[in-house]
């Protein structure tokens, strides 16, 4: 192995390494989740897609319907039956 390889070889680990341990020390040291369910107001168990917009909306997308959630309450929008 030639000394530029070596060196391209050496450099690539070092990045790795820093790849992965800078992440880890930059971690908040607790983490805080809040679970909701169908009892605070979600329309089903399953979430499609999550969304966090701009205004600090989080967009909960569900089968039955469409969530937005402010950090307190959850409103729930579902398409009108059809007539």
């Amino acid at each position: 192995m030639n000394e530029v390889n070596a060196l391209k070889l050496i450099f690539a680990l070092a990045l790795g390494c820093a790849a992965v341990v800078l992440p880890l020390s930059a971690q908040p040291s607790q983490l805080h989740s809040q679970t909701y369910a169908l009892e605070e107001g979600l329309t089903a168990r399953v979430i499609s897609d999550i969304l966090l917009h701009r205004s600090g909306y989080r967009w909960i997308g569900t089968p039955p319907g469409l969530h937005r959630f402010d950090g307190h309450t959850l409103a729930t929008y579902s398409p009108e039956p059809d007539r």
